[in-house]
Order: structure tokens, then C-alpha cells, then sequence
């Protein structure tokens, strides 16, 4: 089975693109640079003001620290393409290294860019990022894709500017919900963790949210999720309402379990993927439906999930300390 992922980032607002941007003076050949005094100065430019111009834009941005993110040297050669069409009216699509496509490819929207930067001018630029960490995590995890944008952009300035203009953007969605990626709340969650970004520079609501979520996890406890050698993750529903995204990645925090009512509960995985842990994180199953019914209250040590992938077959239990 050839290892194929493919990220549709689907209705929610969260992946865009903008032209690529690099460092002032950095990205353009030497040779052009060389150049513009001879180009210039046949139209009529004095070389004092050709050369001015020329120390301008190879220094002027180091000086002022506005060199801009570029990816590490193992994701330089991905292509990115402008292709709204590629990505069906969503945001933007990931696909992993494929035959056709050895290096992976990232397809986004221009459209969106400037929908989020007419609001909150500089936040496009994330979504750009973000969609790099598909390809380094080797991961359809939005959640995980955010936090190592985040964190890849908290090392700079202008990286820093563009964590405060998409905290914002996320903090406006709120208790907007999708699937795949939770809360407006809880992506703005992620982005200020891993950017390192100070509390005390929070959007209030977001450190409300915050408090709310403590309070939900100490009364309801958490999802924790289990598998050995492998990775799984997708979609999980209790009683019919669909909680969220979950996944046995050590690096994820599962949300919290929701509000039980009775005692006797139905889960529900949907569309769960199955990987190898390992470098590459192959593929070996993905599709998946299971489900399993369990017992119990709601209480501070929340559920175990525990799951094993044989012979094409997910299996599920589900265990909490007080049925143990």
C-alpha cells in the first residue's frame, strides 16, 4: 500500500496562502543584483543611487529583522501551487510524497489570503507553515501541524508578528467547531502554548476559555487513548454526539470527556487511520469504524481507550478506574 496522505482542510477557515516571501536580499541572484547598476543606469539612473538601492535590499531587512520563515532544508523542494480549484472550496490540501509527487505538495487557496489578512493582516502567512507540518510530522493531525507551525514561527520577530495576528483570527472564531481541528478557542490554545506566546498577552476570552477547559477536565476527566507500536487516530462520537478528534499520538492532548448522562454508553470511532510509529509514519490501514459499549459516570480520571489493529480488524476497550 503506498503510503498516500491527503489533507482536505475542508469548510473551516484555518489554511491560506500567500506568495512566498523570503529574506530581503536573500532570494534573488547575485547576478541580477550585478546587473541593475549596468539596467538602471542606461535608463537615465545615477550609479550613486543604483548602488543605494541595490545595499538597500540585501541589508535593509537583516537590519530591521524582517527576514521572513522559509522551510528547513529537508521540505525546501516541495512545491506550492495555487489551485482553489485542486482544493474544492476549502482552504488548502496537503499530499504526502507520492511517485508522481516525490517531494509532496501543498495546493492552497489565494482566495482566503486575502479574506483573513483584510481582517488581521499578517495571519495568512501560518496557514502557509502549517501545511509544511503535515509534511515534516508525516501527520493528517491538524492539531499537531498547528503546534509545530507555532513553534517554528516563535523564533523570530517577524514569525512572532505572525502568531499574534492569527491568535487573533482563531481567538474571533470562538466556539466555531470542526472535526478535524476543535475550536477557534482551541487552535488559539495551541498557537499560544507552542509560540510561547505570554499569557498575559491572551485575548481575555481565550484565558476564559482556558479556565473552562480546566474545570471540564478536572469534573469529566480526559479521553486517553492506546495502542501499541502504532498510531491511530480519527474521529470519536459517545452516544451519538460527536466529541472530536482523537489520537494515541504521544504529543497530543485528547479533549476532555463529555458530559455522561445514564450509565450505560455506546462509543464510536469513525474514519480512523493506522500507522507504523517511526520516521515515516507509513500508512497501513485507514477508514476504519468501531465501537464498543461501556459503562460508567462521569469522574476525574476520565476513559481509557485502548485499541489493537489485526488482520484488517480495529478492536476497541474501554476501561475506567473505577471499573477496573
Amino acid at each position: 500500500m503506498i503510503a498516500t496522505f491527503v489533507f482536505p482542510l475542508g469548510v473551516f477557515p484555518s489554511g491560506v496562502k500567500i506568495a512566498e516571501m523570503r529574506s530581503p536580499g536573500l532570494s534573488w541572484s547575485p547576478l541580477f543584483l550585478l546587473c541593475c547598476p549596468i539596467l538602471l543606469g542606461a535608463r537615465g539612473v545615477s550609479t550613486p543611487t543604483v548602488f543605494g538601492f541595490v545595499a538597500l535590499f540585501l541589508f535593509g531587512g537583516i537590519r530591521t529583522g524582517q527576514a521572513q520563515w522559509t522551510p528547513p532544508p529537508s521540505l525546501q523542494n516541495v512545491p506550492v501551487r495555487d489551485d482553489g480549484a485542486r482544493t474544492k472550496g476549502g482552504i488548502g490540501l496537503s499530499l504526502q510524497p507520492t511517485v508522481f509527487e516525490p517531494h509532496g505538495a501543498i495546493f492552497l487557496c489565494p482566495k482566503r489570503t486575502v479574506e483573513i489578512d483584510r481582517a488581521h493582516p499578517g495571519a495568512s502567512f501560518f496557514f502557509r507553515v502549517h501545511e509544511y507540518g503535515h509534511l515534516a510530522l508525516h501527520t493528517r493531525n491538524e492539531a499537531l501541524a498547528d503546534a509545530w507551525a507555532a513553534e517554528q514561527l516563535g523564533h523570530s520577530a517577524s514569525g512572532r508578528r505572525t502568531l499574534n495576528a492569527v491568535l487573533s483570527y482563531f481567538n474571533d472564531l470562538g466556539e466555531r467547531f470542526a472535526p478535524m481541528y476543535g475550536t477557534g478557542y482551541d487552535r488559539a490554545f495551541t498557537v499560544a502554548q507552542s509560540g510561547k506566546i505570554p499569557q498575559e498577552r491572551w485575548p481575555q476570552s481565550l484565558a476564559e476559555y482556558q479556565e473552562r477547559l480546566i474545570q471540564t477536565r478536572a469534573r469529566n476527566g480526559t479521553l486517553r487513548l492506546h495502542a501499541k507500536n502504532q498510531t491511530v487516530d480519527g474521529l470519536l462520537w459517545i452516544d451519538d454526539q460527536l466529541v472530536g478528534f482523537v489520537s494515541t499520538a504521544e504529543d497530543y492532548r485528547n479533549p476532555p470527556v463529555p458530559n455522561l448522562s445514564g450509565s450505560k454508553h455506546r462509543l464510536r470511532l469513525q474514519d480512523m487511520w493506522v500507522s507504523e510509529i517511526g520516521p515515516s509514519n507509513k500508512l497501513i490501514a485507514k477508514g476504519i469504524e468501531a465501537a464498543a459499549l461501556f459503562q460508567g459516570e462521569n469522574s476525574a480520571d476520565g476513559l481509557s481507550i485502548h485499541l489493537n489493529y489485526e488482520a484488517e480488524s480495529l478492536e476497541v476497550a474501554v476501561s475506567d478506574r473505577q471499573s477496573r
